[in-house]
């Protein structure tokens, strides 16, 4: 999902008309400096900066089309749902697949490798990677089984990454409940991110 820091700066410019560093999750400077230059050398006819006001204001020409939607309000609601996605995660993607991939072992009762790579447009070795730093995270929580080629919940499974989700799904929401909106969070994003991917390639 390594289009999404394009996206999310549509949704910042829809929903609040600019943004300051300050509006980003953990990260530094240098790194938005970054993200920001490549955004503008993509969409040159997006976002200028205002010194009056000291932040990134939309142009005249402004169309938040890395937002999904129709009509202008459209996108403001996408991307308000967007922005909750993120503010749910504070903008961790070793969170968001965390509570995935428990929200898949909730509603199918395993997941394999290739669901998380396919859905965060990872590589093998670093999801490999990922999962095993989930486990020494989480431990006595999920295992390989050959029988699935994926993994499973063990005894003492507790969904602990999900758990911390309960401002986004609910407090008394049934973990079934928690799981089914989780998937349907991350697909969102899925969406976005290959959205943007699409825009970028139709750009060079």
């Amino acid at each position: 999902m390594k289009n999404l820091k394009f996206a999310f700066i549509d949704a910042l410019l829809l929903t609040q008309n600019g943004f300051y560093h300050s509006d980003f999750f953990a990260i530094s400077t240098a790194q938005l400096t970054r993200t920001l230059g490549d955004y503008r050398s993509l969409f040159p006819e997006q976002i200028e900066y205002s010194h009056a006001k000291r932040r990134y204001i939309p142009k005249a020409d402004f169309k938040g089309a890395l937002i999904p939607g129709n009509t202008t309000n459209e996108r403001k609601e996408n991307a308000k749902k967007f922005r909750a996605i993120m503010n749910a995660f504070k903008g961790d993607f070793k969170m968001m697949q965390g509570a995935y991939l428990e929200s898949l072992i909730i509603s199918k009762g395993h997941f394999d490798i290739t669901d998380l790579m396919e859905t965060f447009g990872l590589s093998k070795p670093q999801i490999t990677r990922d999962i095993a730093a989930y486990k020494k995270a989480h431990p006595k929580q999920v295992s390989h089984f050959g029988k699935t080629r994926g993994y499973e919940a063990l005894i003492h499974f507790e969904a602990q990454t999900l758990s911390l989700l309960d401002d986004r799904y609910g407090k008394r929401s049934t973990k079934d409940k928690k799981a089914k909106l989780c998937i349907e969070d991350i697909s969102f994003l899925r969406q976005i991110d290959e959205g943007t991917a699409d825009t970028i390639l139709n750009c060079v």
